[in-house]
């Protein structure tokens, strides 16, 4: 049986690449996934809404942000970077059109990009002043020259990440936007706020709220509500 999963590995300058996930034909339109903070590709909302969006006629490729640089290296001023690259990379190689869909911290991710090649995007319950709402779960270590982050595992955060993070214009993000934007809140996972980078955006946008859904979209019948709305928008960008 042929694999309908390919890995495949994206430079990304200095002779750095990341790993991912390429599931469909390039002769489909493209999905590139973008995970959040300590996040990585193969978490359920990836995994399966790659497939998902297989069913309904959307390739996707998900991707590993630390695979060119390790979390204590990493910014989002890196993830842009990278993402920029890997959109580049697709869009030599397809001329069908090219989303994006970020979760949490990937939202901020496709905000912040410099080039902004996409046809259209989906911020799934993204962050807003993230180093600000986990001030409390950061705890600086002197003989790591970083933070360590308490957050149902502990991890190490560069002292660089959450400097960038606090100098970040949230209050502006979305408004060089004018790709079709849509967001969807998490209707329990308190990023509300975070509505507003639709309503900065220059093109399209909207806004939706799931209810009774957190932050992970984990909850009985929350992801196919989440996949069903992104597919729709996506199918909806002519």
């Amino acid at each position: 049986m042929t694999a309908k999963e390919k890995l495949v590995r994206v430079p990304v300058g200095n002779g750095k690449s990341v790993k991912g996930y390429l599931r469909g034909s390039l002769t489909k339109p493209l999905v590139v996934f973008v995970h959040g903070l300590t996040g990585d590709p193969n978490e359920h909302q990836f995994y399966n809404g790659a497939r998902y969006l297989e069913k309904r006629g959307l390739s996707s490729f998900r991707y590993n942000l630390y695979e060119s640089r390790p979390m204590r290296q990493a910014t989002l001023k890196t993830h842009a970077s990278d993402f920029d690259k890997v959109v580049g990379y697709f869009r030599k190689r397809t001329k069908r059109k090219v989303f994006a869909v970020g979760h949490s911290y990937g939202g901020a991710t496709i905000l912040l990009s410099k080039d902004k090649d996409l046809d259209g995007a989906v911020l799934w319950d993204p962050s807003y002043k993230a180093g600000k709402s986990l001030s409390s779960l950061l705890k600086y270590d002197k003989r790591l020259k970083a933070y360590r982050l308490v957050w149902e595992v502990e991890s190490i955060l560069g002292k660089r990440m959450v400097d960038v993070d606090l100098a970040t214009p949230w209050e502006d993000l979305g408004k060089d936007v004018t790709f079709p934007l849509k967001v969807i809140l998490a209707g329990r996972g308190g990023l509300r706020k975070s509505g507003r980078y639709a309503k900065n955006a220059q093109g399209k946008s909207t806004i939706e709220t799931i209810k009774g859904a957190s932050h992970g979209f984990q909850e009985d019948g929350v992801a196919e509500k989440l996949f069903a709305s992104t597919t729709k928008w996506f199918k909806g960008i002519r």
